[in-house]
C-alpha cells in the first residue's frame, strides 16, 4: 500500500496503520515494535527458569534503581538530538535527519531496557520472577515511550529544525524502502 497522504504528523497514519505502508517510517516502526515485544516473550519463559524462592531485597532495588536512572536518561537523550548544519543538499540533509532519528530511537530503547535486563539478571541469580517482574513493570511503559510515534518524531524534528535548517523529515519517512520499491517496479 503506497503512502498517500502528506507528511508530517496530520499526515501520520497511526502506528498500526503505518505498519502496511512499506515506507521507513514502517521499517523503522516493526524494528521498534520487534524491540518491545522481546521482554513479553521473556517474562512468559522466565518462570521457567526461576523456582519463586526467596527473594533478597538487593534483586529487588538493582531494577527499581535501573529504571529511575533508565527515565532520567531517556529524558536527557530526547532532548540531545542537534540541530542539523546549515551546509548540504536537501536529499543529504533528510538522510542526516533520518539518521539522528533512528539513532536516538535506538539509544532510548538501549536505556530503557537496563532495567528489565537487570531485572531478569537479578531473577536468575536470586531464583524469584519477582525482580523481573519489577523491571518489567517499570521499564517496559518507558520502552514503549520510546517507539517512534508522531509525538517523538515531532520533537526529533523540532530539534533538528532548532537552526532553521528545513530537515525534511518526514519526506524521508513516508518514502518507499528498497524492498517496496523493488516490489511495485
Amino acid at each position: 500500500m503506497a503512502y498517500q497522504q502528506m507528511p508530517g504528523p496530520d499526515g501520520d497514519p497511526g502506528y498500526i496503520e503505518s505498519l502496511r505502508t512499506g515506507t521507513r517510517l514502517a521499517e523503522l516502526r516493526k524494528f521498534g515494535l520487534i524491540l518491545a515485544v522481546v521482554p513479553v516473550v521473556v517474562f512468559v519463559g522466565i518462570p521457567m527458569l526461576v523456582h519463586d524462592g526467596k527473594t533478597p531485597a538487593w534483586t529487588l532495588v538493582l531494577p527499581l534503581l535501573a529504571a529511575v536512572g533508565a527515565y532520567i536518561a531517556a529524558r536527557q537523550l530526547a532532548a540531545s538530538v542537534q540541530a542539523l548544519p546549515a551546509e548540504g543538499d536537501p536529499h543529504a540533509v533528510r538522510e542526516r535527519a533520518l539518521a539522528a532519528l533512528r539513532r536516538s530511537m535506538l539509544v532510548r530503547l538501549g536505556v530503557t531496557a537496563v532495567p528489565l535486563v537487570l531485572g531478569l539478571l537479578a531473577s536468575l541469580i536470586g531464583g524469584s520472577l519477582l525482580p523481573y517482574a519489577v523491571g518489567f513493570l517499570l521499564g517496559w511503559p518507558q520502552m514503549l515511550r520510546a517507539l517512534p510515534d508522531a509525538r517523538m518524531i515531532e520533537e526529533s524534528r523540532a530539534r533538528l529544525e532548532a537552526h532553521g535548517v528545513y530537515s525534511g523529515l518526514w519526506e524521508a519517512l513516508v518514502e518507499p524502502t528498497a524492498a517496496a520499491s523493488h516490489r511495485r517496479g
